[in-house]
């Protein structure tokens, strides 16, 4: 069950799915979060399975789906 669903982290996932990768700058310069939230949601991110793990300096690459996304968001709102 996904515990961080507050409404920037949502508003991240979406944007990284949509982008298909993730950075903490790219996080920051597109939705103005400061540093150390931006790689609070990035490490979230990675606890759900929805980025895969550090790399090098390369942005993180999305590993999900958005149906895969939808269906997360369901599940958390049934209680499942």
């Amino acid at each position: 069950m996904i515990t961080s669903l507050d409404k920037d982290f949502i508003n991240a996932v979406q944007l990284v799915i949509n982008k298909g990768v993730a950075s903490c700058a790219f996080l920051q310069q597109e939705l103005s979060f400061d540093c150390p939230k931006a790689l609070r949601i990035i490490d979230e991110m990675e606890r759900l399975g929805i980025l895969a793990g550090a790399g090098s300096k390369t942005p993180r690459k999305v590993v999900i789906t958005e149906s895969e996304w939808q269906n997360q968001l369901k599940k958390n709102k049934n209680g499942d």
